[in-house]
C-alpha cells in the first residue's frame, strides 16, 4: 500500500479514539486537534501543525488509538504512512533499538492510562466502586485474614 494524501475539512475526523490502527500520519498542511472523550464531549489535548507526526504509538504495539484526531481548519492535508510499508523498515532495525522504542511507547501508554484514571469525576468513581462494594470487600478481606492469618 502506497502513501497517500488525505484532505480534511474543519471538524472532520481523521480517526477516533479506540479505532483500530493501520497507519501513522504526517501533517502536510493545516492543523489537527488531538482529542479525548470526556463524557459526551471531546477535550483537546494538543494542537498539531504542519510537519508534526501522529498515530505513531499504535505502530509499535498495534493497540487501539489512545486519542482521536480532528481537522482544526479547512483543507488540512495529511500524508498517510501505512503500517504495512513501515513494517518493512522496522524489521531492518537492530533489536536493541526496537527494545528502546517499545519501552518508551509502553511508558507513554501507561502514562495515558494513569491520566485517564486521575481525570475521572466523582460520579464516575461512584459507578466503578460504590461504597457498599468497598465495605463488602474490606469485610471479606478481614474475615480471610482472621481465619487464615
Amino acid at each position: 500500500m502506497a502513501n497517500k494524501i488525505i484532505t480534511l475539512k474543519k471538524g472532520q475526523e481523521l480517526f477516533f479514539e479506540g479505532d483500530s490502527p493501520d497507519a501513522m500520519y504526517v501533517i502536510k498542511s493545516g492543523r489537527l486537534a488531538i482529542t479525548k472523550r470526556k463524557g459526551n464531549t471531546n477535550i483537546t489535548l494538543a494542537e498539531l501543525k504542519t510537519g508534526d507526526l501522529l498515530g505513531e504509538m499504535a505502530f509499535f504495539d498495534k493497540s487501539p488509538r489512545s486519542a482521536g484526531a480532528q481537522a482544526s481548519m479547512d483543507n488540512t492535508e495529511v500524508i498517510q504512512l501505512p503500517f504495512s510499508a513501515l513494517d518493512q523498515q522496522w524489521q531492518g532495525l537492530p533489536g536493541w533499538v526496537k527494545s528502546i522504542v517499545k519501552a518508551i511507547n509502553g511508558h507513554l501508554r501507561r502514562a495515558n492510562f494513569r491520566i485517564r484514571q486521575l481525570e475521572r469525576t466523582k460520579e464516575e468513581e461512584k459507578e466503578i466502586f460504590p461504597s457498599h462494594t468497598i465495605t463488602q470487600l474490606a469485610s471479606i478481606l478481614g474475615l480471610v485474614a482472621f481465619r487464615y492469618g
